[in-house]
């Protein structure tokens, strides 16, 4: 192959595994953005979890509380009875008296059915709470693997940026220009741009313009040839 190609060829290997790099570094504030996501989406399941915990809570209170009245008003009406001489207001304090049963009786079952809800709903929040800090251990290592890969990648760009800069002063200056020019035209993070490709069959490699027999034929004999359409450098891949 020709030197320069081989050169070039090289020069592209270190410009794709720089361009792969960049590429997984600038992914890295995406990835921490999803993983928070997720737990933020844990965090606010657990936090649905523990308002409807305080929720049943307080109505369970408020039962208790509307009991403890009920029972108040109860004595207050068994208190009067003793007191009252007529048939008609006796009458009239015993039906008080047994409507605060029944509102006593109705608020205890209801107490009773809200106490089991209230403990199918902790064990609720338990598990969900179990799962969240699970979840909080295993997000907060994710972040700090996606740190130590983009610390990582990092570092690896400026070492085979530095040996791409070393490897560039052994090319030709217009060969370089010319090269350089078409890399740029990769823009992160959609794709790579080669600026050096094989023919396939009779196609150019980059932009599958076919080429023409005396094309070809100097490529093989490696000529530098650049396609005629898109400017790629070409060689003839045996």
């Amino acid at each position: 192959m020709n030197d320069n190609y081989a050169l070039l060829l090289e020069l592209q290997d270190k410009d794709l595994r720089i361009f792969n790099l960049k590429k997984q570094v600038i992914s890295v504030p995406t990835e921490k953005e999803r993983v928070r996501h997720e737990l933020q989406i844990s965090e606010d399941q657990l936090e649905t979890v523990k308002s409807s915990v305080m929720d049943l809570e307080s109505k369970i209170k408020q039962i208790e509380m509307d009991i403890s009245d009920e029972n108040e008003q109860k004595i207050k009406f068994q208190q009067q009875s003793v007191e009252v001489r007529k048939n008609d207001e006796y009458k009239a304090l015993m039906n008080e008296i047994e409507r605060c049963d029944k509102n006593i009786a109705a608020a205890e079952d209801k107490q009773i059915s809200m106490w089991e809800e209230l403990e199918k709903i902790k064990e609720i929040f338990a598990a969900t709470e179990k799962e969240f800090e699970a979840g909080h251990a295993r997000i907060e290592a994710a972040i700090k693997d996606l740190d130590v890969r983009e610390k990582n990648c990092q570092a690896q760009v400026e070492k085979i940026t530095s040996e791409r800069d070393a490897l560039a002063t052994g090319v030709n200056a217009e060969l370089l220009t010319h090269y350089n020019r078409l890399i740029a035209r990769s823009k992160l993070p959609d794709g790579f741009s080669k600026a050096v490709v094989s023919i396939r069959n009779t196609n150019c490699g980059g932009c599958f313009l076919t080429m023409t027999p005396q094309v070809v034929n100097r490529v093989k004999k490696d000529e530098l040839i650049n396609c005629e359409n898109c400017g790629v450098f070409l060689y003839y891949e045996t």
